[in-house]
């Protein structure tokens, strides 16, 4: 399907779920404004598909190996980055998640985009603060590869102030080439404001890494429970095939114990953060502005947050 009549924007997403979540009204948007929009990500829910290609989004599936550093596989995720862009010849290419960042900015210009941007809502696990070999050697390979990625980009979107000033004092990219934006956004009609419950419950909705502060939180909830006992700890959230991800064990254990409720990886939130009494943050993950606090900001619930970048 091609546009010839209409500039053309593609976004190069390297999660498929996060382009429903948080970049639906977006597309909605550029749509409604008058460009023909693509978006190129690994295999999506058909559903989801089907959501973008109801409002007019062209999807293209390119697989990418997204918690590994594969050669082989990222060279042919390039090449064939490249192809998409000679062939729909996109008037601007805007990447975010970080080897669609470096991948996608890579092929763009040797395709001679004209307009090449990133979107960093985070600098992640690379740029956290947990002290181990694995995280410097994933920090030092992470900022050689945004280096290359950020001289390729016209501009570099970023969500917090924090994220800014640790890639301009690392030398990463100069401050004039850096935006800022307030997150993601959320919806207000999608998640309206809903009077607090009567028990009272804490919830985290979050991928089950460390970094996200998973484990800090079963802790709390084992000292809590121990001196309020019918205070509720629910977690919901994938499992993540990175480094980082939480031994499934520590969460199993919890739940037998009667510690927390687990309840999976949930595709809508809403009803969970209704009966929810506060929303917890307890990250160390170097965050944008997380979509989920702002969720439930916006279905008035308090949160509890670290003092972490995109957190505080």
């Amino acid at each position: 399907m091609q546009y010839r009549s209409r500039p053309i924007v593609l976004l190069v997403a390297g999660e498929p779920k996060t382009v429903i979540r948080f970049r639906y009204d977006f597309l909605k948007a550029l749509v409604a404004s008058g460009y023909a929009v693509y978006v190129t990500t690994p295999k999506m829910l058909p559903d989801d598909e089907a959501a973008l290609s109801g409002i007019g989004v062209v999807v293209i599936e390119t697989p990418i190996a997204r918690a590994s550093i594969t050669p082989i596989h990222d060279l042919r995720y390039t090449h064939q980055m490249f192809a998409i862009c000679r062939q729909i010849k996109p008037s601007l290419v805007l990447a975010y998640t970080m080897k669609a960042v470096v991948f996608g900015t890579l092929a763009a210009r040797m395709a001679r985009v004209p307009a090449v941007s990133s979107l960093i809502p985070g600098l992640g696990y690379a740029f956290s603060d947990i002290d181990t070999g694995r995280r410097h050697m994933i920090n030092y390979i992470a900022k050689r590869m945004y280096q290359s990625a950020f001289a390729r980009s016209d501009v570099v979107i970023f969500q917090n102030k924090d994220d800014i000033d640790t890639v301009v004092q690392a030398r990463l990219i100069t401050r004039d080439r850096c935006r800022l934006v307030d997150g993601s956004g959320v919806n207000i009609e999608t998640f309206p404001c809903k009077p607090l419950p009567d028990n009272v419950m804490f919830l985290v909705a979050a991928r089950l890494l460390k970094s996200k502060g998973v484990a800090e939180f079963i802790g709390a909830a084992r000292i809590l429970k121990a001196e309020v006992p019918t205070v509720d700890f629910v977690l919901a959230g994938p499992q993540d095939p990175s480094p980082d991800r939480v031994d499934p064990n520590l969460i199993d254990g919890a739940v037998r114990e009667g510690v927390i409720r687990y309840l999976g990886n949930l595709n809508d939130i809403r009803q969970t953060m209704e009966e929810a009494t506060v929303f917890v943050l307890p990250s160390y993950y170097r965050e944008g502005v997380p979509r989920a606090g702002l969720e439930a900001l916006s279905m008035g619930r308090p949160i509890i947050a670290t003092d972490m970048p995109g957190c505080r």
